[in-house]
């Protein structure tokens, strides 16, 4: 998509290399190959930001948070959400990014583990702080 704040599409860059083009090709071919390479990340979602705060707090404790999340998004509250598109754009957006829909699902399903992750690093020593953990 659109670079909102430089006005450019990826392709416009010369950071894409064609090396890092054929690679991308190939993995969107291989779905399995981009949910191997989920796996080894931690995962946030921005619309479920205090979640995500804590689940970065876990694997990366030295971080800190003192942004506002919509703020975060390039467009603030004037942010374009599933809710608010028009259903047929929504439609038209589907059909044609199954691959990102994909990979957005085994996100989500990753984000979940992560949360239950730090809920159990929580229960387990029977604390309500857990260092990293808010």
């Amino acid at each position: 998509g659109v670079n909102y704040h430089k006005g450019i599409f990826p392709n416009q860059t010369d950071v894409l290399t064609e090396a890092a083009a054929a690679e991308a090709a190939e993995a969107i071919r291989d779905r399995g190959k981009m949910r191997r390479r989920l796996g080894q990340c931690v995962v946030g979602m921005t619309s479920r930001w205090p979640e995500t705060v804590r689940v970065l707090n876990y694997w990366y404790p030295w971080l800190t948070f003192e942004d506002n999340w919509r703020g975060n998004t390039g467009m603030g509250s004037r942010a374009e959400t599933p809710a608010t598109l028009l259903p047929g754009h929504r439609a038209i957006i589907e059909r044609h990014n199954g691959c990102d829909l994909d990979l957005y699902a085994a996100g989500m399903a990753q984000f979940e583990d992560q949360l239950l992750v730090v809920a159990a690093a929580k229960s387990e020593l029977g604390m309500g702080h857990v260092p990293g953990v808010v």
